[in-house]
């Protein structure tokens, strides 16, 4: 499993002996870029580190994200 990557696992019914597994539904993926100098709009972690990064002067200008 290559890091980055996703995997669907399906779930399996037992009906008497056989064994069925359930077929998935094909997902929807959507990518989202990230832009330069802000943090990624899905990485909540990025989000809040900005947010305190802004509130000190001191720290704000030494970070830049996603660059």
């Amino acid at each position: 499993h290559h890091p980055g990557t996703s995997r669907l696992y399906a779930s399996v019914v037992r009906s008497g002996s056989a064994v069925q597994p359930t077929v998935l539904p094909q997902e929807t993926k959507y990518t989202i870029f990230p832009v330069h100098g802000r943090p990624h709009p899905l990485n909540l972690g990025e989000q809040k580190l900005a947010a305190l990064l802004a509130q000190n002067v001191e720290l704000a200008p030494l970070f830049q994200f996603n660059h």
